[in-house]
C-alpha cells in the first residue's frame, strides 16, 4: 500500500540488467489507483538494454496525450538519425532539432547519447520528450559547427510519436557545412503512404582505362527528368572512388521529388567541393569518364549515358543524353536551360553527348 500520491505525472521503470537475456522491450505501462479510479497510461515501445538503442536500462515516462494531464500532456518521441555513407559524412559537432506539427512546435531538442554519435553510415536513436505537437509537418535540424570536422552529410531522419504511433520521415541527403552556407535544414515530412515509388536510382559509373584517368576530386551528378531536375548530388561511397578502369556504384534517393522519366544526366566536378576533394583535385587534375548506367530501382528500367572523354578544368561538367552501346551515331549537345539540342557530327560505334558547362 502506497500513500496518496495525488495526480500521477510521471513514472520511472527499468531493470538491473542481470541474468541471461536481460534486454527487455517495453511496450507501455498503465497505472490504476483502485481507490480513486484514476488511470494513467505511459507509452514507450522501445528497448531497455545495454546492447540496443538507446542503450539504457531505465527510462522516465510521461503520460500520453489525453491522459491525466489532458490534451496538452507530454509525449515521447523517438528521433532516428541516419548519417550518409560517404567520405567525410560524420561530424563531431553538437546536433539539435525542433519538431513542428499542426498543434505547435517543440523547444530545441539536443540529440546526444554517445561520444560517437553521427559517424559515417551510422544510425543514431534518441528518445526525447515534449508536448504533443500533433501531426508532424516539418523538422528543423542543425549543428553548432564545433569540434574537429564539423561538416555533416545527413541522409534522413525518422520520428515516431509514441503516444499515437504515428511515424514521419524527413529526407535530406545534404551537407550541413558552414563553408557551403548552411548548418541548419528545415525539411518537410514525407509520409510513407504518400512517398513516390520511383524516387530511387542506382548509378554505375565507369572510369576509363587510360593512363591518368582516375581522380580523387569530388564528383557530382544532377538527374534531369520530364517533370523536373534533382539538386546537385555528390557521388561518394568510399575513399577510392573513380580509380582507373573501375566501376563505382551509388544509390540516389530523391525522397519526395518525382523527376519523371530520366531524359538527361549532368556529371562532372562538384561545384562545391569538400576539403578532401579540393586536395584530391590538385593531384588528379582530370578524370577519364567512360560512361554511366542509370537504373530506376522501382521499375528496373536502365539507361546508358556514354561519354568516353575527359573531365578537366577546361570542361568541368558535361550534359549527357541516353543512348545504347549499339547505336552508330555520335552527337554533341549544346545547352540552354531545361533542354539540350543535338547536332550530328560523325559516325561511330556509340552514342555520346557532351556539354561544357559555364560557371
Amino acid at each position: 500500500t502506497l500513500p496518496n500520491l495525488g495526480t500521477i505525472q510521471r513514472v520511472v521503470i527499468g531493470h538491473n540488467n542481470k541474468g541471461v537475456g536481460a534486454a527487455w522491450h517495453l511496450a507501455s505501462v498503465s497505472v490504476l489507483c483502485i481507490h480513486t479510479g484514476q488511470e494513467v497510461n505511459f507509452a514507450y515501445c522501445g528497448w531497455l538494454s545495454k546492447d540496443d538503442a538507446p542503450y539504457k536500462t531505465e527510462v522516465e515516462l510521461l503520460p500520453v496525450a489525453g491522459g491525466a494531464q489532458g490534451p496538452h500532456a507530454m509525449c515521447r518521441y523517438s528521433v532516428i538519425v541516419y548519417t550518409s555513407d560517404i567520405r567525410g559524412a560524420g561530424t563531431d559537432a553538437g546536433v539539435s532539432c525542433v519538431l513542428h506539427g499542426d498543434k505547435g512546435s517543440t523547444p530545441m531538442l539536443t540529440l546526444e547519447n554517445s561520444k560517437n554519435n553521427f559517424e559515417r553510415g551510422a544510425r543514431d536513436d534518441f528518445s526525447v520528450e515534449s508536448a504533443d505537437v500533433g501531426k508532424l509537418q516539418k523538422l528543423q535540424i542543425g549543428h553548432d559547427n564545433k569540434g574537429a570536422g564539423p561538416a555533416w552529410h545527413l541522409q534522413h531522419v525518422e520520428v515516431v510519436n509514441h503516444s499515437t504511433g504515428a511515424r514521419a520521415t524527413f529526407y535530406a541527403d545534404k551537407w550541413l557545412d558552414v563553408k557551403l552556407g548552411t548548418t541548419t535544414l528545415v525539411i518537410p515530412a514525407t509520409q510513407a503512404d504518400t512517398a513516390p515509388t520511383n524516387n530511387k536510382w542506382k548509378l554505375s559509373v565507369q572510369t576509363s582505362d587510360m593512363r591518368g584517368a582516375g581522380t580523387d576530386a569530388d564528383i557530382s551528378v544532377m538527374l534531369v527528368g520530364s517533370k523536373g531536375s534533382s539538386q546537385e548530388i555528390m557521388l561518394q561511397s568510399s575513399a577510392d572512388n573513380f580509380e582507373r578502369n573501375k566501376w563505382d556504384e551509388f544509390v540516389i534517393d530523391l525522397s519526395s521529388m518525382d523527376i519523371g522519366d530520366l531524359t538527361q544526366l549532368e556529371i562532372g566536378y562538384a561545384t562545391k567541393r569538400s576539403a578532401s576533394g579540393a586536395v584530391g583535385g590538385l593531384f588528379g587534375k582530370q578524370w577519364g569518364l567512360s560512361h554511366v548506367e542509370v537504373m530506376n530501382v522501382a521499375s528496373g528500367v536502365k539507361q546508358v549515358f556514354l561519354y568516353d572523354g575527359w573531365i578537366s578544368k577546361a570542361k568541368p561538367r558535361v550534359l549527357l543524353l541516353p543512348g545504347k552501346a549499339s547505336d552508330k551515331t555520335t552527337y554533341a549537345a549544346s545547352h540552354t536551360p531545361h533542354f539540350a539540342t543535338c547536332h550530328l557530327l560523325t559516325t561511330s560505334s556509340r552514342l555520346s553527348c557532351g556539354l561544357i558547362m559555364q560557371h
